[in-house]
């Protein structure tokens, strides 16, 4: 499941909603402590992990989720990360493709 999130958070970041936001992004899939410099020189990525530690690293990201909760590594990011419901319903359209793509 992890694998369809990631692929198609970044399919979506690639759609340019706003002129000054560079969406060209990288998906990397799973991470742990061992990426942790590789990722510091990345411009920009899509990530999971099972480790807590990237919650303290907040240099390594813009937006930390963990379940339901949000962690921002600045206020500034907040604005432009705001979803609507058109955002969900292509989430969900493409996520849905994207299974099953991946059971075939």
């Amino acid at each position: 499941m992890a694998i369809v999130v990631v692929y198609a958070t970044c399919l979506l970041t690639n759609q340019v909603y706003r002129s000054d936001v560079d969406t060209d992004c990288s998906p990397q899939f799973y991470v742990n402590v061992a990426d942790i410099d590789r990722l510091r020189d990345m411009d920009s990525y899509v990530a999971c992990t099972t480790e807590k530690i990237f919650q303290t690293k907040a240099e390594l990201y813009d937006v930390f989720i963990d379940g339901r909760d949000f962690h921002y590594s600045s206020e500034g990011i907040v604005p432009i990360t705001r979803t609507t419901s058109i955002d969900g319903t292509k989430f969900s359209h493409l996520s849905n493709v994207m299974y099953v793509c991946v059971d075939v």
